[in-house]
């Protein structure tokens, strides 16, 4: 996992997973019910209550997400250890990931008006709300998105900002590491603790600091119970924790314990994952390097086709065939728009956010 490549091909393997977390809320929320009778409540229960609900969770791939994102933001730095390259990255950074959002809300904004027209819904956003949540809202936070998945876009501006502000103050400090676990002690109830574990496991790496699990049995069995922590049964109306979960409570609140155990299981199965050398062959073939390309993209356009898609929600009786059948038509929709705005958009993005910032630095 030496190269960002592999890490690209599990972002990408974790985006589609988030995807689909969205498409069962949004057509068949009743799966993750566990409180049904009968073989089908079986079935439900014992996908609840066992890591293959990892399918259906969304949360674990966003810890994922901030992991890498605290990585790969430290990467260039922690090669060079050059301060101008925390400076020209934090020029950039906004407009980095505004411009490509400022054009997905343009399209839900033209999907809403679509909608709106032809299957009678009435939704409320405006064409000024397309400025307001892209450049306002989405990345500053404080008011509400039409493009829920968005949430995350505030976390990764303000968590690559603290990476960047302690990579400069202390990148080369001899005690850095001290500070790092200071950092991530104060920040451990925050989504901002996993964007230092991401850098602080880049900083090892590059100072070839032994992080990995030497014995392969060891980091094999670290993965496996990772996941069951990861998988923790998220607190949603309809789903009880039960069979091996029940062991895994550490604090009394649900919603605090399910932050906690998922937090700790993301990190190990990051560590975990480091370890295996075969992991690198999974990740960087050829699907999952083209997920991982096409990651963000996806990620900012889903939500828009999945409002589309869902106006055909009622033609359908059965709710595992309207699942199945509706989310191909989402992941077919987002995936090929996401191909060209990623040529057009994403990529122009990256591009004139470069020349931004060498202009201005």
């Amino acid at each position: 996992m030496n190269k960002i490549t592999h890490l690209e091909g599990l972002r990408g393997l974790c985006c589609f997973i988030v995807i689909f977390d969205h498409c069962v809320t949004a057509f068949y929320g009743g799966l993750r019910f566990t409180g049904d009778s009968g073989f089908i409540g079986n079935l439900k229960q014992f996908l609840a209550w066992s890591p293959l609900n990892l399918i259906y969770s969304g949360i674990p791939s966003v810890y994922i997400f901030f992991i890498l994102s605290g990585f790969v933001l430290s990467n260039k730095y922690n090669i060079h250890k050059n301060t101008s390259i925390l400076v020209s990255s934090s020029l950039k950074r906004y407009p980095r990931l505004i411009a490509p959002i400022f054009f997905s809300m343009l399209i839900m904004f033209f999907i809403y008006e679509i909608s709106d027209t032809f299957f009678n819904t009435h939704y409320p956003m405006t064409f000024l709300d397309v400025f307001y949540q892209s450049f306002v809202y989405v990345p500053f936070g404080g008011g509400k998105l039409e493009n829920g998945a968005l949430w995350t876009i505030t976390y990764e501006l303000y968590g690559s900002f603290l990476v960047f502000g302690l990579l400069a103050v202390f990148g080369n400090y001899k005690y850095k590491y001290f500070v790092y676990l200071l950092v991530f002690i104060m920040t451990f109830k925050t989504y901002y603790c996993i964007f230092i574990f991401g850098m602080t496991i880049n900083s090892l790496m590059h100072d070839d600091i032994q992080f990995k699990f030497k014995d392969k049995k060891i980091a094999i069995l670290t993965i496996i119970f990772s996941l069951f922590l990861i998988s923790f049964p998220y607190p949603r109306e309809g789903v009880d924790v039960g069979g091996v979960y029940n062991y895994l409570w550490v604090l009394s609140d649900h919603h605090e314990n399910y932050q906690f155990v998922v937090k700790i299981g993301s990190i190990l199965l990051f560590l975990g994952l480091f370890s295996i050398p075969g992991v690198n062959s999974f990740f960087d073939t050829a699907p999952l390097q083209f997920m991982g390309k096409i990651s963000f993209s996806v990620y900012i356009l889903h939500v828009p086709f999945l409002v589309l898609v869902l106006n055909f929600k009622h033609f359908f009786d059965i709710s595992l065939i309207r699942l199945i059948i509706l989310s191909s038509f989402v992941y077919l929709l987002t995936i090929i728009t996401a191909i060209f705005f990623e040529k057009f958009i994403d990529e122009k993005s990256v591009k004139y956010t470069n020349i931004l910032a060498k202009r201005i630095s």
